[in-house]
């Protein structure tokens, strides 16, 4: 059984699969998420905000207003 993915690994993946040398934005990510996955809901914004923020420090690096992935972010995915 394959187990659910959370909305941090949804924002992982989609900046690795945007591919944008100079990072992915939130609104970007965000329609990448609504595009790719089965999430509806006003909240899948907060959601995915609230993944970026747990992120950040770790797995991605924020550029200007724009998100890129670490090495540690890739070895995760």
């Amino acid at each position: 059984m394959a187990s659910k993915m959370t909305y941090n690994d949804y924002v992982l993946e989609a900046v690795i699969k945007l591919k944008s040398r100079s990072g992915s934005s939130q609104p970007a990510i965000l329609k990448y998420v609504k595009s790719h996955f089965d999430v509806n809901g006003r909240s899948v914004k907060d959601s995915v905000a609230r993944a970026i923020r747990g992120l950040v420090p770790v797995h991605l690096q924020r550029v200007k207003a724009s998100y890129k992935i670490t090495a540690k972010g890739r070895e995760r995915v």
